[in-house]
């Protein structure tokens, strides 16, 4: 219990600026994807080097449950796992301050994640709307208007 008040202490204390920052300037969201690609991709190439068993374990049920998820309409749920997935990849990655630094800004990266796929979401309907049919799903959506949105995506 004690751990966990500390963890959630240093977290705000970490995290707040960075989301302050981005919430006054939106132009800003751009950097923020530059330091995901940064920080995501040494999180995987480290953890295909790393991951014990255990990890790859995770990592296939947190894919999975990605995949499930995506089948559905429920984007708040899509967006949720997606960073779930991520964080997994982190900590497979046994750099302690690639976890906790990802862990840290869950809040921010769930906001990035949160906007990038509203934004793909509603572009899917849209044009599902002006070729007079509606997306079967959000995964189909989410798939057919932007290449990458999906397990593998933002």
């Amino acid at each position: 219990m004690a751990a966990a008040l500390r963890h959630r202490r240093l977290q705000a204390h970490f995290v707040d600026p960075w989301q302050d920052m981005l919430n006054g300037h939106p132009l800003l969201q751009q950097d923020l994807l530059e330091f995901r690609q940064m920080l995501e991709s040494q999180a995987a190439y480290l953890a295909a080097e790393r991951a014990l068993d255990v990890d790859i374990q995770r990592l296939d049920a947190a894919y999975a449950a990605l995949e499930t998820t995506y089948a559905s309409d429920d984007l708040q749920a899509c967006i949720d796992q997606d960073v779930t997935f991520h964080q997994v990849i982190a900590e497979a990655a046994h750099n302690v301050l690639i976890g906790h630094l990802s862990a840290s800004l869950m809040r921010v990266i769930h906001g990035h994640v949160s906007g990038n796929m509203a934004h793909l979401h509603a572009q899917a309907a849209a044009l599902a709307s002006v070729a007079g049919a509606a997306p079967s799903n959000l995964a189909s959506c989410s798939r057919t208007s932007a290449r990458g949105c999906g397990p593998s995506g933002p």
